[in-house]
């Protein structure tokens, strides 16, 4: 196998983790988010509370993300 497997495989199971924190933490925000209706004090109070914790996980997805590339950029490039 071509590049250096251990940075492979470190790049691969990033991803797999940033798609780990996208399924189990992103998307039930969202679907809960997608419950309330606009413009009603609900959805007003809930946006406080998502706003905060959603940007909170997407910049660790983006680190997992950044990692992941780097590390399979390097992978590929000791081949």
């Amino acid at each position: 196998m071509p590049g250096d497997r251990r940075l492979l495989l470190a790049g691969a199971a990033l991803s797999v983790v940033a798609f780990a924190v996208t399924a189990a933490y992103q998307v039930p925000r969202n679907n809960q988010l997608a419950t309330l209706a606009p413009g009603t004090p609900e959805a007003a109070a809930y946006w406080q509370t998502y706003l905060g914790e959603w940007t909170r996980m997407n910049h660790v997805r983006v680190a997992l993300l950044l990692a992941s590339g780097v590390s399979l950029w390097l992978g590929a490039r000791r081949g």
